[in-house]
């Protein structure tokens, strides 16, 4: 399976400073690279390798790269690295299938959904299904509002324009919309609150105790028990009695997630009717 794709560097234009990405001068007089990016040289042409972990790709050739041929071949190479697990998906599904049936469900979302609010599968695509009607009118405004954006971005640019919204075109232009509508730009808000220090996390943590009636308390010592010294490891605490543990990753480690993200690490107990 492709974990990388590359680029050549006159076609990776991009933005002018970008604080939160730790940027460093390209060979380009537009270019501007993420420190740590293979960089090789092939035919006489310099080349950069980008892999396709989230914080490497998502930023550059998504978010912040100029020419639309770029973004296109990152997002078709993004979504395509998984395609060789295709052809196993069909016995898992199958199981789901034969199990719901054992378990005198009519489908896998009907078990899977019983225990929760929703309750039933059917529920769940009626809500999801006025839930999009509700939504439509206003995302169809909102993509008119880019559309109009992408034609005069191309205009500025000099490149052909279509009338059309890609799926390659979202973080591009929803980044350009914010800083333009709102006067907000999340890179300079970064350098203000820094989540590894004592602003972000104590906050979270303190709305999240409020709104579900918990107290968090954190284990140290030797009860701590974790794989890295940068692991947090906190109890939620209800009425005196502990409820959950749960472990918080502040920054990304080797052969582990590089993306935000919340990870059920004990797997639930069995259920039967």
């Amino acid at each position: 399976m492709t974990q990388v794709t590359w680029f050549l560097a006159e076609s990776l234009a991009g933005p002018a400073s970008a604080p939160s990405l730790k940027l460093q001068r390209g060979e380009c007089e537009c270019l501007y690279i993420i420190s740590g990016y293979g960089k090789r040289e092939e035919n006489g042409k310099i080349l950069y390798d980008v892999k396709f972990k989230t914080p490497d790709i998502f930023p550059l050739c998504f978010k912040f790269a100029h020419n639309p041929e770029v973004r296109k071949c990152a997002i078709e190479a993004h979504e395509d690295r998984l395609s060789v697990n295709a052809l196993l998906l069909g016995r898992p599904l199958e199981l789901h299938r034969e199990i719901a049936g054992l378990l005198g469900y009519k489908t896998w979302a009907d078990y899977s959904t019983e225990p929760k609010m929703v309750k039933s599968g059917k529920n769940a695509e009626d809500f999801l299904g006025d839930l999009e009607t509700r939504l439509r009118l206003l995302s169809e405004k909102e993509r008119g509002a880019l559309i109009q954006l992408k034609k005069e971005v191309h205009g500025k640019r000099g490149l052909p324009f279509d009338g059309i919204f890609n799926f390659w075109d979202y973080r591009y232009y929803d980044h350009i919309y914010i800083k333009k509508t709102l006067d907000l730009d999340d890179s300079l808000i970064k350098e203000y609150f820094p989540v590894a220090v004592v602003v972000v996390v104590p906050a979270i943590l303190e709305i999240y105790q409020k709104l579900l009636g918990v107290r968090f308390v954190e284990v140290k010592g030797d009860k701590k028990d974790v794989w890295h010294p940068s692991i947090r490891r906190l109890g939620g605490q209800r009425k005196g009695r502990f409820g959950f543990r749960w472990i918080l990753l502040l920054g990304p480690l080797p052969s582990r997630c590089q993306v935000l993200a919340c990870r059920r690490l004990a797997p639930p107990r069995p259920r039967y009717p």
